[in-house]
């Protein structure tokens, strides 16, 4: 799964360590920011991560590093933006059967990228939990409808609660891709709506935030 960071590496008083902005809400929230820490660590060879929100400054992580950056300005940090890769498959998307049409939704507390296989509304479904998206398509561009979360074999059907509205909409695919694991998969929804906030009602069918 790749990631687009904006990230500093630091070494200070002997200790090196890694910090990375993300949106505020992901740093006001402590499960969010230690998910996103618990996703990301190993791709920084073993040195301590924390988090800084981008705009409010607040830090989450371990805390003698939290202290000794409340009394730095995050100016002055040497701060670089680059694409990382996750390797581990607890978070990663399945690969795509060849063949397959997959794009990729950006979140919107994190900036992962997340990939997604496309097909058709009423096609047959992967009897697994996983992300979907309900999309339609405006020219070269996707644009999405409703995004959820849940076993997508019947979360993508004509029982959904959402499916009248999704009509209304012109909805015509849906993306999707395999995720067992419930916290990664509830967060990539929230992550996805923060992104995509049109997927809300009035424009879209999300209610709110999981719903």
């Amino acid at each position: 799964m790749r990631h687009n960071v904006t990230h500093a590496l630091v070494s200070e008083q002997g200790v090196s360590f890694a910090v990375i902005a993300v949106r505020d809400h992901v740093a006001n929230t402590p499960m969010q920011a230690a998910s996103f820490i618990s996703k990301i660590a190993q791709c920084y060879d073993g040195l301590p991560v924390v988090v800084i929100g981008e705009n409010n400054g607040r830090t989450f992580g371990r805390q003698d590093i939290v202290r000794f950056l409340q009394g730095v300005n995050p100016r002055q940090l040497p701060w670089r933006r680059g694409w990382i890769d996750v390797p581990d498959a607890r978070f990663a998307s399945p690969a795509p059967a060849a063949g397959a049409t997959v794009v990729e939704w950006i979140g919107g507390l994190t900036d992962t990228a997340y990939r997604y296989t496309v097909l058709l509304i009423g096609a047959p479904m992967p009897n697994v939990l996983g992300n979907y998206i309900v999309t339609r398509k405006a020219g070269a561009k996707w644009v999405p409808i409703y995004i959820g979360e849940g076993i997508l074999s019947s979360r993508v059907s004509t029982s959904h609660h959402k499916r009248e509205c999704w009509s209304s909409k012109g909805a015509t695919h849906v993306h999707l891709h395999e995720n067992v694991k419930d916290e990664p998969r509830k967060f990539e929804e929230e992550d996805l709506i923060t992104g995509y906030p049109e997927v809300l009602i009035p424009i879209g069918c999300n209610e709110k935030v999981g719903g």
